[in-house]
């Protein structure tokens, strides 16, 4: 949902705003707040509506992979602490069991596996890296979410990321 037009994420946003204001108990428009606040890189507001979107939805799968996205805070999975790693690594879990079709979801997985565990010379639970990769079903790619990922993370190039890279050109 990375918006390249400011003016049209502003409009967005106060129209979600007003819509949680006037109806809070629709986790629908917490949903998509979370997303504009996502957009914007307003983090922990975009963590807050999607937590108030979790368990009220058909969307679950989606709101955990927004919420380990969220949760990175913009910054490379290798700077955060383990606890929050561990936290992200939940919800992609948790996500990936709700429905494991999404490569995108798999693609963070492994991003933050090379990034945080196989960088800092840790040793990595399973899914291994190569795992979650080779279990990415063709169909199951799109390339617009792989991009808005790649956009919202400050990842180096790496042959996973370029590999990532050119699955999303190939797709879209």
């Amino acid at each position: 949902m990375v918006n390249k037009y400011p003016s049209q994420r502003e409009k967005l946003r106060k129209d979600y705003e007003d819509k949680v204001r006037n109806l809070p108990d629709q986790p629908q428009y917490h949903f998509a707040l979370g997303l504009c606040y996502l957009d914007l890189r307003l983090y922990d507001l975009s963590i807050n509506h999607l937590r108030r979107a979790l368990g009220k939805t058909t969307e679950e799968s989606k709101i955990l992979y927004y919420l380990a996205l969220a949760s990175l805070g913009g910054k490379r999975p290798r700077v955060h602490s383990l606890a929050n790693i561990r936290a992200i690594e939940g919800y992609l879990r948790a996500a990936l069991q709700l429905d494991d079709e999404p490569a995108h979801y798999k693609f963070l997985w492994a991003i933050i596996k090379q990034d945080y565990y196989q960088m800092n010379g840790l040793r990595i639970d399973p899914p291994a890296i190569e795992e979650l990769c080779s279990s990415i079903d063709e169909s199951g790619i799109d390339a617009k979410e792989i991009r808005s990922m790649i956009d919202r993370l400050p990842i180096p190039s790496s042959p996973l990321t370029n590999a990532i890279s050119n699955l999303a050109r190939r797709s879209g």
